[in-house]
């Protein structure tokens, strides 16, 4: 059986909707190394406090590429663990 998901999890947040009823989830494509960005939606839009409904925002993102891409690792990781909001996916290739 062929896998319809081909990729597997490097960061996961599979709590985030756990105990709500949630009637929107926004999914929003990111790169690893823009914190700051993410940082500005949770402050604004992304905040589920500005809403009646339940809303959750989730940063879906692949890995960087590159020399720094050990250090953008170990901060999303740390990011990863404060907010829980970060899916972070590599794709592999089957043998």
């Amino acid at each position: 059986m062929a896998n319809p998901h081909p990729f597997s999890y490097l960061i996961n947040s599979p709590n985030i909707c756990d105990g709500v009823d949630v009637y929107i989830i926004a999914y929003v494509h990111t790169a690893p190394d823009h914190y700051k960005r993410r940082v500005v939606i949770r402050q604004t839009w992304g905040d589920p406090s500005y809403y009646d409904v339940a809303v959750r925002v989730v940063f879906v993102m692949g890995r960087t590429a590159g020399d720094d891409q050990t250090s953008v690792q170990k901060a999303l990781e740390f990011e990863a663990a404060q907010y829980g909001d970060i899916v972070q996916e590599v794709s592999y290739v089957p043998h």
